[in-house]
């Protein structure tokens, strides 16, 4: 009997000190509940404990042992909260870094824009050579500029009748004023009728607006050209050749006028209308015919 009474006295000391130690904050070591839970399996050979104190040891031990499990449990969640926050964090904290542009350099806080490097030079490339161009020159080296454009058709009747006055007026005197006038026609096949003009005239008024009509209808300024400074006309007579100009409908019919008028021995070469004589190609050698008898040793009268 004394033996249960034991019992049932440490029982509820155990449940009143189970009680207790839910509102008691202070944890006991864990080496206490050992030495009580020996004490209790001993029976009723050992003395009974002062139920306070291993009553408490044991429920404080115990207490102890549920509390670690409870934090143990506890902290995983702890943890898994915590990192959001961690990582919204280290965001916070990330640092952007900015790439200047080129031609841009900081120097102590202030922001200078540089030049961009000039590229490097392109390697000079030789001019071409004319012949590779396809360009023409004189022998004195003087390339000859891009043709004029040439209108097609008769020629407009206002030149016509300048051009008949200027040829009407070859055996009086020639007004140079109407030269100048074919210059404003702006049609370059007038060349060519210029060019018979400059084998005749050498100099004077005639020569000079000649050779200043013709410079106006080509667009080009025979300074330009060494041989112009020996003979104009041979200048002239080159650019015409060089471009390959052509003629107007009637051309012909002014240089027969006008040769036949210096030497009648040509007429025999203007009345064959039927040959294939270019006659753009020619013109005068710059002496006088040769017509003396085969085999006359006299000297020619207008000489030859």
């Amino acid at each position: 009997m004394g033996a249960r009474r034991c019992w049932v006295l440490l029982i509820g000391f155990v449940f009143l000190a189970a009680a207790c130690a839910g509102d008691d904050p202070v944890e006991r070591p864990a080496a206490d509940t050992s030495t009580s839970a020996a004490h209790a399996d001993g029976g009723a050979d050992q003395p009974a404990p002062s139920g306070g104190d291993e009553s408490g040891q044991d429920d404080a031990g115990s207490q102890a042992a549920d509390g670690d499990g409870s934090e143990r449990d506890d902290e995983p969640d702890r943890d898994a909260a915590a990192a959001p926050a961690t990582e919204d964090a280290e965001s916070d904290e990330e640092v952007v870094e900015l790439e200047l542009a080129e031609g841009v350099q900081v120097d102590q806080g202030v922001v200078e824009e540089q030049p961009p490097e000039d590229p490097s030079p392109e390697p000079e490339v030789a001019p071409l050579h004319p012949a590779e161009r396809g360009a023409l020159r004189n022998f004195r080296g003087y390339e000859f500029p891009a043709a004029p454009d040439v209108p097609v058709g008769p020629l407009e009747q206002s030149v016509v009748e300048t051009l008949e006055t200027v040829w009407t007026s070859l055996t009086v005197e020639i007004d140079p004023a109407l030269v100048s006038r074919l210059g404003e026609s702006g049609d370059p096949r007038l060349g060519w009728i210029l060019s018979d003009l400059l084998r005749f005239f050498y100099y004077g008024p005639v020569h000079e607006e000649a050779v200043a009509a013709f410079e106006s209808l080509m667009g080009v300024s025979l300074a330009d050209d060494p041989v112009a400074a020996r003979s104009p006309w041979q200048s002239v007579t080159d650019h015409l050749f060089a471009w390959d100009l052509p003629a107007f409908d009637g051309y012909v019919d002014y240089k027969e006028r006008l040769f036949t008028l210096v030497e009648p021995g040509w007429q025999p070469f203007f009345d064959d209308r039927d040959s294939d004589i270019d006659w753009r190609f020619v013109s005068w050698g710059g002496v006088r015919i040769d017509d003396r008898p085969l085999g006359d040793p006299q000297r020619c009268v207008r000489g030859c």
